[in-house]
């Protein structure tokens, strides 16, 4: 196995194997997570959320674009991984200046809330709640 992904690695470059990788990876995760929540297991979840963020980052290397420069996101991420207790944290939209999706339990949620909101500014943090309908976003009277 080691040879023949040597071999693809020579043959394609290692950028379109390792984002190959996460995509089949990916798909074992997004089962793992489905079950995960079935069981309503939300520790199982998390790590599935953040084992998929860091291959997001690392594999598909999607917080940035080819000539991109600006170390935010980055920076951003690895904020938000510092400070996440026991919560999962993954970039969505990343080669387009992405947002950075945090999912706290609600023990975990009111201290990261306010270090991310005094870390990246009041009006550049959305608080959404999961409810047993689906998604709502809480309006923020300062926008």
């Amino acid at each position: 196995m080691q040879r023949q992904l040597f071999d693809l690695v020579n043959r394609y470059g290692a950028r379109v194997i390792n984002r190959a990788l996460h995509f089949f990876q990916e798909c074992e995760r997004v089962k793992l997570a489905k079950y995960a929540l079935i069981r309503r297991d939300r520790t199982s979840f998390l790590a599935q959320v953040n084992a998929s963020g860091l291959s997001s980052e690392q594999l598909l290397q999607n917080i940035t674009f080819e000539g991109d420069s600006d170390p935010r996101l980055a920076d951003g991420l690895a904020f938000c991984r510092a400070n996440k207790g026991m919560g999962a944290i993954r970039v969505h939209g990343g080669g387009f200046a992405g947002t950075i999706l945090a999912i706290m339990p609600n023990l975990d949620f009111q201290p990261f809330l306010n270090i991310v909101k005094q870390h990246f500014g009041e009006n550049q943090v959305s608080e959404v709640s999961i409810i047993e309908n689906g998604l709502t976003e809480l309006p923020n009277p300062l926008l």
